[in-house]
């Protein structure tokens, strides 16, 4: 409990500026509504006109000019991005920050083995992805409250259900990389989120690299599927737990083996 609490204080402030920062972009998108309606049918019409790009980012299966399309397309895509960045961000440095910050000597002096260091640092991811997808959530339905517009719950609920597992999958795959180096690789996990979503864009253009929708989350935590109400291959979930289990039980065992610098 010492332990969650300390990693919980360390990471907080970072976490309240993601939170913050990508509330206030999705409140903002979504206040742009209301001012965009009258416009928004010509907009859809301009946009679906693009050919497979569009497909790409599902204008052929929703319209922006209602709120539910507009939601899918325009802000759940701030969310995803933004979510799985911060995710892998927490994940890429739990580990490493130990060696990088020369305290690795003094944390396992403690009496605490590395399973519960472990334990401990992977919790604290898991309880800062909560706190704040509950922030941004909350800016969001404020938002939607304020704009008066009518949005399927249902489907906005199961949407972050599944951008919620896909935070997870990154984080805890990012955990593992941490677990490989000795110093914060800040850039290679931001990169690494971006490269999944181009990953999802390549395989929804170009049938021949259609595989790619089973390596990268984003295929499954796509709101356009979600609010389309198309059926989810339950398969995406199954690799996805998959790689998730096999990446924390890889961390942990490189964590557990290595020798650490001090």
């Amino acid at each position: 409990m010492i332990l969650l609490r300390h990693e919980w204080r360390s990471a907080r402030t970072a976490m309240l500026v993601w939170a913050v920062s990508i509330g206030l972009l999705c409140f903002i998108t979504i206040s742009l509504f209301t001012s965009m309606e009258n416009s928004a049918q010509s907009m859809a019409e301009s946009l679906g006109s693009m050919g497979g790009l569009s497909a790409s980012m599902g204008m052929d299966k929703m319209n922006i000019a209602d709120f539910n399309g507009y939601y899918a397309v325009e802000n759940a895509l701030i969310f995803s991005v933004g979510s799985a960045m911060f995710a892998a961000y927490l994940g890429i440095i739990s580990l490493a920050k130990e060696e990088e910050g020369h305290t690795a000597e003094f944390l396992y002096t403690l009496p605490y083995n590395r399973r519960i260091v472990w334990l401990a640092k992977y919790l604290s991811i898991i309880c800062l992805l909560l706190a704040f997808n509950c922030l941004v959530i909350f800016f969001e339905i404020g938002a939607v409250k304020l704009a008066e517009v009518d949005l399927d719950f249902k489907a906005y609920w199961l949407y972050h259900i599944r951008a919620f597992l896909m935070q997870n999958e990154v984080a805890a795959f990012c955990l593992l990389l941490s677990a490989f180096y000795r110093k914060k690789q800040v850039g290679l996990a931001l990169g690494l989120a971006l490269l999944l979503y181009a990953l999802d864009m390549l395989c929804r253009l170009i049938e021949d690299v259609a595989f790619l929708k089973y390596v990268t989350p984003y295929y499954y935590a796509n709101a356009i599927t979600v609010f389309s109400q198309e059926k989810l291959n339950s398969l995406y979930l199954l690799i996805a737990g998959c790689i998730t289990v096999c990446s924390l039980a890889a961390s942990y065992i490189i964590l557990k083996r290595r020798d650490l610098s001090v």
